[in-house]
């Protein structure tokens, strides 16, 4: 009896710290297979984050553009479908210079312009800076489409931001020079359509997530366009005058019509992009 009563009493006792070191563990969300091991936004910092994992990848990513070795890129195919040919009839094309995609940026110091895309300038960010993604994400659609948006108006982070932009201003009309338009939202690889200039188009990469704006498509062949970007953002390991070059996307059309975009090293997995529909 007197075993029993001891044994019995170590083993509460243990129990008993078990119980305490449990609670002391965070519970984390179940993550994703499909999520990615770095974020390229957070509330404030970007490329600042903690996380070892992440910052891995994002300095691999840097260390990529830095040395030039980026994965070879398709050529466009001679005879390949026109442009419209991909798009509803209805959604909004706007025509932009090749021109877009073949500017010389580079980083600058925080605060700086380093771009401009449509009359929307893009500022160099830096680790707990400002300027980050979302910011110039408000402000292109506020000045170009006139939507009422802006940073701070309670609509997430990148990887949320494009759902709640359809989400709450979906039924609204907006103005594209003389067009009335309407927001369409498309998800990846559920799409009849890719995205079109001037889209807002959200990547899963870390927690918050990552965004950009289409500036200009091109088209490679039949099944397949180009979507490069207009981003900003910041990465204190790059040194101020070194090459930023536009970033882009493949996207490409399966046998059922539906449209996908590729994931990138160093923006992350394609989540949701918005067409704007002419009315």
């Amino acid at each position: 009896m007197k075993h029993l009563i001891v044994h019995l009493a170590v083993t509460l006792c243990v129990v008993g710290a078990k119980a305490q070191v449990q609670d002391q563990i965070p519970i984390l969300p179940k993550k994703d297979s499909r999520v990615t091991i770095f974020e390229l936004d957070s509330p404030i910092s970007l490329f600042g984050s903690e996380d070892p994992e992440q910052e891995a990848e994002l300095e691999e990513a840097a260390r990529v553009e830095a040395n030039g070795s980026v994965q070879t890129k398709r050529e466009a195919k001679p005879g390949s479908s026109p442009l419209d040919s991909f798009y509803n009839k209805n959604t909004l094309l706007i025509p932009t210079p090749r021109s877009e995609i073949q500017k010389n940026n580079t980083w600058k110091s925080h605060g700086v312009a380093y771009d401009k895309f449509m009359g929307v300038t893009a500022y160099a960010n830096k680790r707990n800076g400002k300027f980050q993604c979302t910011e110039v994400t408000h402000r292109f659609l506020n000045d170009v489409f006139g939507v009422p948006t802006k940073v701070g108006n309670g609509m997430g982070h990148a990887n949320v931001l494009t759902q709640n932009f359809a989400k709450t201003f979906g039924n609204d009309t907006f103005k594209y020079k003389d067009q009335n338009i309407k927001m369409t939202l498309r998800q990846n690889g559920n799409s009849a359509e890719p995205p079109a200039v001037g889209s807002p188009i959200n990547f899963q990469s870390g927690k918050f997530g990552h965004i950009a704006i289409v500036r200009f498509v091109e088209v490679i062949d039949n099944n397949t366009v180009r979507v490069h970007l207009f981003e900003q953002h910041g990465f204190p390991k790059h040194k101020i005058g070194a090459k930023k070059e536009i970033r882009s996307i493949d996207f490409t059309k399966s046998a059922n019509g539906k449209w996908s975009g590729e994931r990138v090293l160093g923006i992350g997995q394609v989540l949701y992009w918005i067409n704007f529909t002419t009315l």
